[in-house]
């Protein structure tokens, strides 16, 4: 006769082993199904860490690109405590869907400043960048022979010489534009009219944005007003004509503002920077020898010279230009590395 009772046992005991096995592949299965939840969001959390430190990376080497640019330390003046002035109105590469990206100017200190780069993403990551920009004792001059409003026109029948810096970290060309193809129609004119070019090749890597904030600092400035002709020499400082002018046999040191044309009879020599809103004219057997820079401010502005004609970069010159007009000059920013703030 069959056993009932060990029938009954052995059944429940199977019962109890598929409940306990049902349960345990219940628990394995919601472990791996959160395991998998929490692989899904480190990852999730990963890709969006890197996503908002590529937007931050690119919102401030943008920054950085447009300081290097227009490297005028003291154009930040206006901006501390607001967004990085971009030239075009918004950071420069493509920046991940879904974030917000922002830049401040802070001031550290009257020769410093810190370009802050705070990048959210959709989630609340964030990454925020700076780099601090320095100003230089160099006054800012993009050139040697620097065509502030396009490519200057060059006519020379005479002997004309063109030098830049030549120095192992030189960051003056021997001629610039606010262009690389402004600069190098520049340097096609001077090169076709026979011209002898020295230092670096042309550059629209370093311009300025807007003269006239140059100009405008000279003009504000206490200054000594140029005759209508200019002859012996000059006391060292700012000079200014409002019109054209001619030079006799003159020498001078600092900085000339001529809004007209200039035009020299016999000699110029002049250690310094000349600004220049006209054309310039240099008489058959007159010479014109300068140590520093000609800044041509003028639209289709044209240097004409039928004797001999001299630009040469001189550090010391510019150097001593701003020496002797201080706050006249605008100063060379240079920017000082990155630091991951958050």
């Amino acid at each position: 006769m069959p056993n009932c009772r060990s029938d009954r046992s052995e059944q429940g005991s199977a019962l109890i082993i598929t409940m306990v096995a049902s349960s345990l592949l219940l628990i394995i299965s919601a472990l791996a199904a959160q395991q998998a939840r929490l692989s899904y969001l480190i990852a999730q959390r990963m890709r969006e860490s890197a996503e908002t430190s590529v937007a931050a990376e690119t919102v401030l080497a943008s920054a950085i690109a447009d300081t290097l640019a227009d490297a005028r330390f003291e154009r930040f003046d206006q901006h501390i405590g607001s967004p990085f002035p971009f030239a075009a109105g918004t950071p420069r590469g493509p920046l991940p869907d879904g974030f917000t990206v922002e830049t401040t100017i802070n001031t550290i200190d009257p020769k410093s400043i810190d370009i802050v780069a705070r990048a959210t993403g959709s989630n609340y990551a964030s990454r925020t960048l700076t780099t601090t920009i320095r100003r230089t004792g160099m006054p800012f001059i993009p050139a040697t022979l620097y065509s502030a409003s396009g490519s200057t026109s060059f006519i020379s029948s005479g002997t004309t010489r063109i030098v830049g810096d030549r120095s192992s970290n030189t960051t003056t060309p021997a001629i610039g534009a606010p262009t690389a193809a402004a600069a190098a129609q520049t340097y096609q004119n001077v090169v076709a009219a026979g011209s002898l070019v020295e230092g670096h090749q042309p550059s629209g890597a370093s311009r300025w944005s807007n003269l006239g904030d140059a100009l405008d600092r000279i003009r504000a400035a206490p200054n000594n007003d140029l005759p209508d002709t200019v002859t012996g020499g000059l006391a060292p400082g700012l000079w200014h004509a409002k019109g054209s002018i001619e030079v006799g046999s003159a020498h001078a040191t600092g900085i000339w503002l001529v809004e007209g044309d200039l035009v020299v009879r016999n000699s110029l020599e002049m250690a310094g920077i000349l600004f220049l809103l006209g054309d310039l004219h240099v008489d058959p057997e007159a010479q014109v020898e300068i140590e520093g820079a000609v800044i041509m401010g003028r639209p289709g502005s044209s240097i004409i010279s039928r004797g001999g004609f001299s630009i040469a970069h001189h550090l010391g010159a510019l150097q001593e230009a701003d020496r002797i007009n201080p706050g006249v000059l605008e100063h060379r920013a240079v920017a000082i590395g990155w630091r991951d703030v958050s």
